[in-house]
């Protein structure tokens, strides 16, 4: 098994998925207040946690996986996130699906399914970059997601409507930050 280059932690997965969603609910909150009901937050929130709590649950070893999709968006408030995407390294691609060849799907094989995550070891015009990628994903309590423009990048490659329409959030995001 791939170790990790990074020590754990000491919190068990149900205190730090319940610390995780502290944090996205500070940044949500402070960030995004033009959002009147806390509805908003707390389905935003609601929709990430299963999934943040079967990731803990695979022990996928730091530096070797970053979580992409639409969670990025999620973890920024920007929109609910329905599944979770990961890209990992060659290495762990390999490992894993020595351990669990019934995960394998598609009609090539090309990503493990464990019921709402997928993980993939190439990302359409993303894939000779996948170590950089996770190599630079912005760190949220512990966990590693592909830094925005990397998610800007493959929307705007995607073009499918719901694309369009993150870009447009992706884009409103930055340009606050950028701003503040």
């Amino acid at each position: 098994m791939i170790k990790s280059k990074q020590p754990k932690t000491h919190l068990p997965c149900g205190e730090m998925s319940l610390f995780l969603l502290a944090k996205i609910w500070k940044n949500t909150h402070n960030q995004y207040h033009k959002f009147q009901s806390s509805h908003f937050y707390f389905f935003i929130l609601h929709s990430m946690l299963p999934h943040i709590q079967d990731l803990l649950s695979l022990n996928l070893p730091a530096g070797h996986f970053a979580i992409f999709g639409s969670a990025p968006l999620a973890v920024r408030g920007l929109r609910e996130s329905n599944d979770l995407d990961l890209i990992v390294t060659q290495i762990l691609w390999q490992e894993l699906c020595q351990k669990y060849p019934e995960h394998l799907k598609g009609d090539t094989g090309k990503k493990l399914v464990f019921g709402d995550i997928e993980i993939f070891w190439t990302w359409f015009d993303l894939t000779d970059r996948i170590d950089e990628i996770i190599a630079s994903a912005d760190v949220i309590e512990w966990l590693p997601f592909v830094r925005l423009e990397y998610v800007l990048h493959w929307k705007r490659f995607m073009g499918r409507e719901k694309d369009k329409q993150d870009l447009e959030l992706i884009e409103n995001y930055t340009k606050t930050q950028t701003q503040s």
